[in-house]
């Protein structure tokens, strides 16, 4: 009897090896499967750790000067600075800048009067009040005369001029500056001058204040040699 040749495998082993392969392909696909499904499951529970956990962040160390934010945000342990108030009006008085006395000069008087129209008598005796036939200095507040006033029927020849020294002020140099300096027209707070007479009478004035009636002055008097 004749046998067929045999060229492989009968068909049944055949089916059973396609089979079998199948079956360890879908094996290896579903273990890769649920590997990519494992892999998601953990990122998005990574991702839901991180969205619910804040990611902690090392601080630097504290720094001695605060941001401008944490000025404005946060209280000052200090009080805050008051602002300055406008500066007050300088007072009416001014400094008196008060002289010396000088060898050959008698102090007379020194005190403080208010000089008006009717002026003052100046002499070796003081300085006391004048009247309209006896003055020596008068002071005009108004007028086309307004200013300070010499009487030149007393034949005195008294004058009253700016202390232009640069030091205290003293007789010797009042009545040195007497053939030189020009005369005081009006009066200004604060105004130094110097009076002289050719009886030797000498004074220094300062003007301390103006009112409706003439300038306050405080003075110092002299008698020293008469002038020639």
């Amino acid at each position: 009897m004749t046998q067929p040749t045999s060229n492989g495998p009968d068909r049944s082993t055949h089916n059973g090896l396609v089979i079998a392969g199948i079956g360890a392909a879908a094996t290896i696909i579903a273990a890769i499967i649920a590997a990519v499904i494992g892999l998601a499951a953990h990122n998005s529970e990574l991702s839901s750790d991180s969205a619910s956990s804040p990611t902690s962040i090392s601080s630097p160390a504290p720094s001695s000067v605060s941001s401008a934010a944490q000025r404005s945000s946060q209280p000052s342990s200090t009080p805050s600075m008051s602002v300055t108030p406008a500066a007050s009006p300088l007072p009416s008085t001014v400094p008196i800048l008060r002289p010396v006395d000088d060898p050959g000069f008698t102090p007379v008087w020194n005190g403080t009067f208010t000089i008006n129209a009717a002026g003052v008598r100046i002499s070796s005796s003081g300085v006391t009040p004048g009247n309209p036939e006896d003055w020596d200095l008068a002071y005009q507040s108004g007028g086309s005369d307004s200013g300070w006033q010499m009487n030149i029927n007393n034949g005195d020849n008294g004058a009253i001029y700016p202390y232009e020294g640069t030091g205290t002020p003293n007789p010797a140099w009042c009545q040195r500056d007497y053939f030189s300096a020009n005369d005081a027209l009006t009066a200004q707070v604060g105004d130094r001058d110097c009076y002289a007479d050719a009886n030797g009478m000498v004074g220094y004035l300062q003007v301390t204040n103006i009112i409706p009636n003439g300038p306050t002055v405080v003075a110092w008097f002299w008698k020293g040699q008469p002038l020639s």
